[in-house]
């Protein structure tokens, strides 16, 4: 790890978004550059969440995954969100509302629960304080922009989902008999999965890579059976950018102990076609799970007239 306080800051920021004073906090107290979560439930938690933000959250915010940055705290993980994407209608949609309507559980009686079973609104007060009830102690608490109205936010979707017949779940003090009965059929299912969390949580904890480190205008992850996959996609030319992020992911100090398994890249070949397709498979000596990060290319128009594509 870097000694010296300057440089251990700066990459805190790259990795995290986090202002200088925050960064400056945390160095000063940390025995490593990343903090992993404290237990496994809070790891869980964050998995459920990055999966989320990924399915919900991967177009056109400004920054991947709608997230601008985070802070480890000792009680949880802080997430601050974008202020809004702009709609194909015109409309601004603010991230704080998309990311309440996919996160936040309901029960539908014609089919089953949605959003993060056991999860409970602990306070909005000036942001969404979250709590699980599937795991002692696991928290995160979301920043919106300045004056975001989290309570008129929850007023709004809980009357939404009352008028489609749905049941909001989320201000219930235990697990309702939907949720456990929706946790016993899919006990062990994606994000879900303890085993595999240490990645979904991880990538969380380092979420600033995927806007100063990938040029990419949106993201999005998921996970299949024991597999997280992340992918990027960009209107510029690659130059084997991907190669400088998996290293910086897999950094010894800041990162993830991530080795490269497989490696499938056609930066060079899209100097010639109009896109391009890379994917990048890593893994954890003795950890299960592995990460499958894709990189799409396409050629704005812009860029394909420059490089003669335009009328191939």
């Amino acid at each position: 790890m870097p000694t010296d306080t300057a440089t251990r800051i700066r990459l805190y920021r790259d990795y995290t978004g986090a202002s200088h004073q925050a960064a400056l906090d945390a160095v000063r107290s940390a025995t490593h550059g990343i903090p992993p979560a404290n237990t496994p439930e809070q790891a869980v938690l964050e998995a459920q969440l990055l999966a989320e933000f990924g399915r919900l959250g991967g177009e056109y915010w400004a920054h991947p995954l709608g997230i601008s940055r985070v802070w480890h705290r000792p009680t949880g993980l802080a997430i601050w969100l974008d202020s809004h994407t702009i709609l194909s209608s015109g409309e601004h949609h603010p991230a704080s509302a998309a990311i309440v309507d996919g996160i936040l559980p309901y029960w539908d009686p014609d089919s089953e629960v949605f959003g993060i079973p056991g999860l409970r609104v602990a306070g909005h007060r000036g942001a969404l304080h979250l709590r699980s009830l599937c795991g002692r102690g696991a928290a995160v608490t979301l920043y919106g922009i300045q004056g975001t109205p989290w309570r008129q936010i929850l007023r709004d979707r809980s009357a939404a989902l009352v008028e489609s017949g749905a049941v909001p779940l989320w201000n219930e003090p235990k697990l309702t008999p939907s949720e456990i009965d929706h946790l016993k059929q899919f006990p062990d299912v994606g994000a879900n999965r303890k085993d595999i969390a240490w990645f979904g949580s991880g990538l969380l904890r380092r979420i600033n890579l995927l806007y100063t480190h990938i040029d990419a205008y949106s993201a999005h992850a998921w996970v299949t059976e024991d597999r997280w996959s992340v992918e990027f996609s960009s209107s510029q030319t690659p130059q084997l950018g991907h190669d400088h992020f998996t290293t910086m992911l897999s950094d010894t100090s800041f990162g993830l102990p991530l080795q490269v398994a497989h490696r499938y890249c056609s930066c060079l070949t899209s100097q010639r076609y109009p896109a391009a397709s890379c994917r990048i498979e890593m893994r954890i000596p003795d950890l299960t799970g592995s990460v499958d990060l894709r990189f799409q290319h396409w050629a704005s128009e812009q860029t394909r007239e420059r490089r003669g594509l335009l009328h191939q």
